[in-house]
């Protein structure tokens, strides 16, 4: 195992992206929900963001995009929870022993989590994709191939039972002691 003096640096490091990257999503969050009350405020910014759309009433397309919206905002959300997850386990690292229970309970979170980021993207694609169909309502989703988010599911919920599994036979063995 490192001293906690040569991994330092690389988690001081890692742990600055990762509030940047809360930040960033943050700034996300806050630039989609005023968008969305500029569109409920002036019918133009959301035809200026979706284009015109047909075959449905203003305030129904409102109601549309706003939706779309909203579960982006929910699925940005679930992207802090995640990171936040992630942060605490390097935390641990940081502290020096990272083969905790607390851990192995992160990382199933933080698969259960990604879990619902994948389904939730997806599904939130189809939704506009099906919109752009219907309504020509321009609303461009691309979560892009889900495949990578589902592996790391899978990887996350194998290290949760690992880190489980580990912490148990430590536990054993220092009790035997």
């Amino acid at each position: 195992m490192l001293a906690p003096e040569a991994t330092d640096l690389p988690l001081r490091m890692l742990r600055g992206l990762l509030l940047l990257f809360l930040l960033l999503i943050g700034i996300a969050i806050l630039a989609m929900a005023l968008i969305t009350a500029a569109a409920g405020i002036d019918h133009d910014v959301m035809v200026e963001i979706a284009g015109p759309a047909r075959n449905i009433a203003s305030t129904s397309a409102f109601a549309l995009f706003a939706a779309i919206m909203a579960c982006g905002m929910v699925l940005l959300l679930l992207a802090v929870t995640f990171v936040r997850h992630l942060l605490a386990i390097l935390d641990s690292v940081g502290a020096g022993d990272p083969f905790i229970p607390a851990n192995a309970k992160r990382l199933d979170a933080m698969a259960r989590t990604m879990l619902a980021i994948v389904i939730g993207g997806f599904a939130l694609e189809m939704f506009a994709r099906w919109l752009e169909a219907r309504y020509a309502f321009g609303v461009s989703v691309d979560i892009g191939n889900p495949a990578g988010g589902l592996m790391l599911v899978l990887v996350l919920f194998v290290l949760a039972r690992v880190f489980a599994h580990g912490t148990a036979l430590r536990e054993d063995l220092e009790g035997t002691v």
